[in-house]
């Protein structure tokens, strides 16, 4: 009664459930005895996302002690080969996940225990989502307002494909969300592989971000800036980062932000450097 009156709530809102909410709806279902149900969710709660890892980790730890769910190492011949890509737990307690894997997706080589070794580098089997769900697993976490993990993370690790198909997905799900126009627009505008640059599609996307806040958020008309200047539209660039610098929020942005303006005075657009 508790499962279907949760899932009747969760439809009328919209609202698909976090991997906790799986999890504990597997649990109740093996508690009434419907273990091939229970058994049936868990391919479900691996690839969604979660508000908490933590507390997901250890529900999920339980849900696997009591369906008897095997460590990797009891069938290897189901990873090794496999592509994934780290859960949020990853990203938030590893000090550079670039740095430990500087490929991304990762190939699982060799398998210990829980382990799932790459190379020299090993990650725990909860801390992964299998790759072909990465872009619905980081557009789910990204609009669960994640704290430890944004997808700008991505691209600050030079995943720029990854990270555009991400916003691509929020926005088919909402295509009003400001910020992630913004955010595509940024990368669109100022990405420093020339392959993901569209400036035409950049200004598309600021000029709807600016106009969904009424044109006074600085950071969105930055945005707008670097958008017209790769377009090579320059003196609309020059007007908007001017419109930007006199709305400053954070004093500290302003030689930055000066700094750009000079280059779109010179005729030239700007482009993030590499990681």
């Amino acid at each position: 009664m508790a499962l279907s009156e949760l899932k009747r709530l969760r439809e009328a809102r919209n609202i698909s459930p976090n991997a906790e909410e799986l999890v504990i709806q597997a649990l109740v279902h093996h508690q009434q005895g419907e273990i091939e149900t229970a058994r049936r969710l868990m391919d479900e709660i691996r690839r969604t996302a979660s508000s908490d890892e933590l507390h997901y980790k250890t529900r999920l730890a339980e849900l696997e002690t009591r369906l008897s769910i095997p460590i990797a190492s009891a069938s290897p011949q189901d990873w090794i080969g496999k592509s994934l890509m780290p859960r949020e737990a990853a990203w938030s307690t590893t000090v550079s996940v670039p740095k430990l894997f500087p490929q991304l997706p990762f190939t699982v080589l060799k398998v210990d225990g829980d382990r799932l070794w790459t190379g020299t580098i090993w990650i725990e089997r909860r801390d992964t989502v299998p790759f072909e769900d990465a872009i619905s697993y980081y557009k789910n976490q990204y609009l669960g307002g994640s704290r430890q993990l944004r997808i700008e993370t991505l691209i600050d690790c030079g995943f720029y494909e990854l990270a555009l198909d991400i916003f691509d997905a929020v926005l088919r799900n909402n295509e009003k969300n400001d910020g992630a126009l913004n955010s595509r627009a940024w990368l669109l505008a100022t990405c420093p592989d020339g392959k993901i640059r569209n400036g035409n599609r950049a200004v598309i996307d600021a000029s709807l971000s600016c106009k969904l806040t009424n044109w006074k958020e600085d950071d969105l008309l930055n945005t707008l800036a670097a958008a017209h200047a790769e377009a090579g539209e320059f003196e609309q660039a020059i007007k908007w980062q001017k419109e930007a610098i006199s709305l400053l929020k954070v004093e500290s942005r302003r030689a930055d932000w000066e700094s750009r303006l000079a280059l779109y005075r010179e005729g030239k657009p700007y482009h993030e450097p590499r990681p």
